[in-house]
């Protein structure tokens, strides 16, 4: 059982409620910072820094943080002292040749 994306589980009676996970970092190679929760049905929130409610926007599809998530997520979903754990694939210049120009 991971705590970063399994989420939270709570059973009262008959009813069961699921939650996000705890709260952790996800960041760029650049040093942008998402403080997210991972959802085991919904995926990624992102939360306020403040007091970790979700943000009223979140990232569009074209943000760095869904690149950065899929590959957190993809490569295990490793947490270390509350940041997300990932690497950037390497670049194979013969499958990814520069655009010509």
């Amino acid at each position: 059982m991971n705590k970063y994306t399994d989420g939270l589980h709570i059973k009262i009676g008959n009813t069961y409620i699921d939650g996000g996970s705890e709260p952790f970092i996800l960041r760029d190679t650049n040093g942008k910072e998402w403080v997210t929760e991972w959802h085991p049905y919904c995926g990624p929130t992102v939360l306020r820094k403040t007091d970790h409610s979700p943000r009223i926007h979140q990232p569009n599809e074209n943000s760095r943080f869904w690149k950065v998530a899929v590959l957190w997520k993809t490569q295990g979903a490793a947490v270390n002292d509350g940041v997300g754990v990932w690497h950037e694939p390497p670049v194979n210049p013969l499958a990814d040749p520069p655009p010509a120009g």
